[in-house]
């Protein structure tokens, strides 16, 4: 357990669920002479839970702590409950923090939730965070958090309880099989000694190192935003490459905890991969992140999104193109979409990265652009830049940028004019196989 010392500089608030493991913390802080609030949050899932609310109230009382009760409501809940319960729980936390100098929230879990938490990681397909296992000191949602009893087992708990008279309430929830820590629980139970269940602890904490060098280069690689260089990413260890895709993956809508097992799927599946709100594209040439709202038509036009702070779909070596003729409407005009003159059927383009020092008329401009400058006035970033797609005729003249602008030389200006309108035939998703 951490020393009184350690944690008699902080205000700190104990969730006390009135469990043997937090009523055992309760009573050692209580030993250690150390001034403590106490939580008790009320689920309303279980007849007993309002004994224990009492129960717990009734502990604060006797020993003259001040105790929060704080009723949860679930009546909208749609999701996980366990999560949703969890995220409640620390939402509240963190606003008490706020009110508070130098907080720390204090649980209960301890040697045989380690080794149960690392069971269920290691079943799921955990990366290399989740086997560090659970660590005594952290930060969750927001909240500063420690955990003094990791090193202390649920038997140990349980003789102190008994040998002090100590009384407790018992969770029948956790003797329920609907849920998977509990069915972990009952295969670890008595599979390990105390000295396997302190080796593997230990195991576990000296990955905390090799992941913190992970975090810091996470952090790094994701400056490179949501599109990859396939020769990159495959030059990354596979850790840094699972981190990179979990983190994009959310970001573009996967809303459930993305594991090793998904991953795997994202190396071994066939492009385009959906999970969830999240789109992955691979190519030969690029890893592309997206929302899944941008593929909303992608039978019709090369670029949805001219408007993202990003090139989506460029360093593609093959582009299949077809074009429509249409009646061209200055007034509809979308500058996004490419309106040739029709006296340019017959040309044949193709797609490479932009050259920033090149230069290009833009339609609605009389001088010719450097090209870095064009990207500049589209708040286009220097990273993207020397990737960006550009289609060419066979002289290398550019004909457009890829859903920024098309050349002034090329494109219909007057209403009623035929014009034709360039599409894709696969927009979203090229191989050059």
């Amino acid at each position: 357990m951490l020393s009184a010392s350690n944690l008699k500089n902080h205000s700190l608030l104990l969730m006390c669920s009135g469990g043997p493991d937090s009523v055992y913390l309760f009573h050692q802080l209580i030993q250690s002479n150390l001034d403590f609030e106490v939580v008790h949050f009320q689920h309303h899932r279980r007849e007993s839970a309002e004994d224990d609310a009492a129960f717990v109230d009734g502990l604060c009382l006797a020993n003259q702590i001040k105790c929060h009760r704080v009723d949860l409501d679930f009546s909208d809940s749609r999701s996980n409950f366990q999560n949703e319960a969890r995220f409640k729980r620390y939402a509240w936390a963190k606003e008490w923090c706020a009110t508070k100098k130098q907080p720390l929230v204090l649980t209960a879990h301890h040697l045989d939730d380690q080794i149960e938490t690392l069971t269920m990681r290691f079943e799921r397909g955990a990366g290399l965070k989740g086997l560090c296992g659970i660590k005594p000191v952290t930060t969750l949602y927001g909240v500063p958090l420690c955990r003094p009893l990791l090193s202390v087992t649920k038997n140990q708990i349980l003789k102190d309880l008994e040998k002090n008279h100590l009384d407790s309430c018992h969770d029948s929830s956790n003797d329920s099989d609907v849920y998977f820590r509990n069915r972990i629980r009952k295969q670890v139970d008595g599979a390990f000694s105390i000295d396997e269940k302190y080796d593997l602890s230990q195991k576990a904490s000296r990955l905390t190192s090799i992941s913190s060098y992970f975090d810091l280069r996470t952090k790094i690689e994701l400056k490179r935003g949501p599109v990859i260089p396939k020769p990159v990413f495959e030059s990354w260890p596979r850790e840094l490459q699972f981190r990179i895709t979990r983190y994009w993956i959310r970001q573009c809508g996967f809303q459930k905890q993305f594991e090793y097992k998904h991953f795997e799927r994202v190396l071994h599946n066939q492009s385009p991969i959906e999970m969830g709100q999240a789109v992955l594209l691979i190519d030969q040439t690029h890893l592309v992140f997206l929302p899944k709202h941008q593929l909303q038509n992608p039978s019709q036009i090369i670029w949805q999104n001219p408007t993202a702070k990003g090139a989506y779909f460029h360093g593609l070596s093959q582009l299949k193109y077809h074009f429509k003729e249409c009646e061209f409407n200055l007034n509809n005009r979308k500058e996004d979409l490419f309106y040739f003159h029709k006296r340019f059927q017959g040309l044949k383009l193709h797609l490479t990265p932009a050259a920033p020092y090149e230069t290009f008329c833009a339609y609605g401009h009389k001088r010719p652009l450097n090209l870095a400058d064009f990207f500049q006035s589209k708040k286009i970033g220097q990273a993207l830049r020397r990737l960006w797609p550009v289609l060419r005729t066979e002289n290398n003249e550019i004909v457009a940028v890829l859903g920024l602008g098309g050349s002034s030389a090329y494109q219909v200006e007057s209403s009623g004019d035929s014009a034709i309108l360039l599409q894709s035939s696969q927009p979203y998703f090229f191989n050059n196989s």
